[in-house]
């Protein structure tokens, strides 16, 4: 005598994986603040694509939970922990930190087991504003010439500098002479 079932089994996902970021490296820009006013702020920086994380583990779903861990020395910016939404909570000014851009290390953990962890990278380039006067190097300058100096003769040279970079850091130079006797090289 011989007898056949069918047994159906279900396999549950073990809660044995790391939770995972989507990218290795996400990227954004931010401006420079200006002006500088002192006060903190609140701004949620974008990225394309978001930051997102998830449970590698189907239907576990753990709750997930985000840090800072590098990068972040001089507290320009803070996480939520529970989206991983990034904000630059200081204002920054480009000339003053003397810095282009920002490197830091996220992590996200399993809220239930802090040793199921993943990392990722953020880079935040800091965009410069046309915030910065040039100026010259020298406040004041006076020297004599002699006379019958021939036209086009170099009779002085001035430089000026702009601590904006690329396009904002380009400028020309102006003479206000109204007895006209005198020319500038705009360059």
């Amino acid at each position: 005598m011989a007898s056949e079932t069918f047994l159906v089994i279900g396999i549950r996902d073990g809660d044995d994986l790391n939770p995972a970021f989507t990218q290795e490296l996400y990227t954004t820009q931010i401006q420079e603040d200006y002006p500088i006013t002192g006060n903190p702020q609140q701004k949620e920086l974008k990225f394309d694509p978001e930051i997102v994380a998830y449970d590698q583990d189907l239907g576990i779903n753990a709750s997930l939970t985000f840090q800072i861990l590098s990068g972040n020395e001089m507290g320009f910016f803070s996480i939520d922990p529970a989206t991983g939404k990034l904000f630059a909570i200081k204002e920054m000014d480009r000339e003053a930190l003397q810095v282009d851009s920002f490197l830091l290390e996220l992590e996200v953990q399993q809220m239930d087991n802090p040793l199921k962890a993943a990392t990722t990278k953020v880079q935040i380039k800091l965009e410069d504003l046309n915030d910065n006067k040039p100026q010259f190097e020298v406040g004041e300058f006076q020297t004599s010439i002699l006379e019958h100096v021939p036209n086009g003769q170099e009779i002085a040279k001035f430089t000026a500098q702009d601590l904006d970079v690329e396009d904002n850091a380009r400028f020309l130079y102006n003479l206000n002479d109204p007895s006209e006797a005198f020319e500038i090289n705009p360059h």
